[in-house]
């Protein structure tokens, strides 16, 4: 008898055949009861549709932004000016202390006044004043530490601050934070990549000499090479 037969006898028939567990019509104990119920059970009520109005002027021009404007409910109330209140009495969500940028700023202002800028004030308001640059009013900015110290700078673009004078400010490619730097003439090899150059200079430097010596070595060695083989060949002819 075939091997195939005597396994299905083995098996009485459990395995045999489309019957097995879980193979119903209903896919699962209660699978169709569950969907004949959701079919005769559905409510059929047509729901009503929600209103939009559509605004028939082009988005951005004068006439939607007046259509917008009587359509919002959004009333903006401001019960005090800023300019009435004192800055320090504002809440603040992060008390957050920057002192390396506080050092920074301190030292910027020392060096600004060691090259010569002179703070004046006029019915205007306050601005910088230097002897190099006559009658030009530069522009303030003034930083105010975690602890209450007030840091006023002259601020000139860099590309305008030909003497390197002054400072500039720096954005960030997400205009989203800024720095304040110097606009001084830096050496190249100051910088952390001039440093580095600087010692790979000096590492291919060291490279060419010992090149250099080895191959006066090499040329010393052939010569000597030659000679030795020469004389050789010399004995060898007279005998």
């Amino acid at each position: 008898m075939p091997a195939t037969t005597s396994r299905q006898n083995s098996n009485n028939g459990r395995f045999s055949g489309r019957g097995g567990r879980g193979r119903g019509r209903g896919r699962g104990r209660g699978g169709g009861r569950r969907n004949y119920r959701r079919r005769n059970n559905k409510d059929d009520t047509p729901k009503p549709k929600k209103f939009i109005e559509r605004c028939p002027f082009i988005v951005g021009t004068l006439e939607w932004g007046l259509w917008k404007k009587e359509r919002t409910s959004y009333i903006r109330n401001t019960p005090f000016t800023r300019g009435d209140i004192d800055p320090s009495n504002f809440p603040r969500a992060f008390n957050m202390k920057n002192e390396n940028n506080d050092i920074k700023m301190f030292n910027l202002q020392k060096k600004m006044i060691n090259n010569k800028w002179r703070l004046r004030e006029d019915d205007e308001g306050q601005f910088f004043e230097h002897d190099r640059l006559t009658n030009q009013r530069i522009r303030v900015h003034t930083h105010m530490t975690s602890d209450g110290r007030i840091f006023k700078l002259p601020i000139i673009e860099r590309d305008e601050d030909k003497e390197g004078l002054s400072c500039s400010i720096m954005y960030t490619p997400s205009q989203d934070c800024y720095t304040i730097e110097s606009n001084e003439y830096v050496n190249y090899f100051d910088t952390r990549y001039g440093r580095r150059r600087e010692k790979y200079l000096e590492y291919l430097a060291d490279r060419m000499q010992k090149r250099e010596e080895i191959q006066k070595e090499e040329a010393v060695i052939a010569k000597a090479n030659l000679l030795t083989k020469k004389a050789f060949s010399n004995t060898i002819s007279r005998v």
